[in-house]
């Protein structure tokens, strides 16, 4: 099992679109085969996915999707810096 937290730090003036676009795969990324969680949360700064995935495999499908594509590529000037991604393996 993988698990994966993601740190986006969105613009103030735009935070909430942002959210609202990285919510809209939510739905079709939770149908994926190889996903076990997908979870979009936040605090008033940052926009976090906490994710688990049966394997490395299934998060490449998942990067191939074009939805996560396009919401990768339209976020992309909306945020301060790049997403910062955590890969973990549970180990007890």
């Amino acid at each position: 099992m993988l698990y994966l937290v993601a740190r986006l730090t969105p613009r103030p003036e735009v935070f909430e679109e942002t959210k609202t676009s990285v919510a809209s795969i939510i739905a079709p990324t939770r149908k994926e085969p190889g996903c076990q969680r997908f979870e979009l949360h936040s605090d008033d700064e940052h926009l976090y996915l906490v994710e688990a995935w049966d394997d490395e495999a299934a998060l490449d499908f998942h990067y191939a999707q074009p939805y996560t594509s396009a919401v990768m590529s339209a976020n992309e000037d909306r945020l301060v810096s790049s997403p910062r991604i955590e890969k973990m393996h549970l180990v007890a």
